[in-house]
């Protein structure tokens, strides 16, 4: 059974339509979707999983809750992109301050 807000099953796998939920469970299931490429090394799966969650950071970092904290979470990321995925070909370069 699926608690309220969780993700559906027919959208688990599409991290784009995840993203256009514009919500935290959709950001949650995208960072799932980005840490099983990597495990997997799919390359091609985790370019368009990333793609989703920058493209739904701007909506995460404007939730009440989280804009305290949005700094620590973006640390985060930068993180998991810099030591996690050091495999990865391209390097995206993020300007932070459009998400302030």
């Amino acid at each position: 059974m699926l608690y309220d807000g969780a993700p559906s099953p027919t959208e688990w796998e599409d991290s784009a339509a995840l993203a256009l939920r514009g919500d935290f469970f959709g950001f949650i299931a995208i960072l799932a979707l980005v840490r099983e490429a990597f495990a997997c090394l799919d390359y091609d799966r985790l370019c368009q999983h990333l793609a989703a969650l920058y493209a739904l950071l701007p909506s995460i970092a404007r939730i009440d809750w989280v804009r305290p904290d949005v700094g620590l979470l973006i640390q985060c990321i930068e993180s998991m992109m810099a030591k996690d995925i050091y495999w990865l070909p391209a390097r995206v370069e993020i300007d932070w301050q459009e998400f302030s």
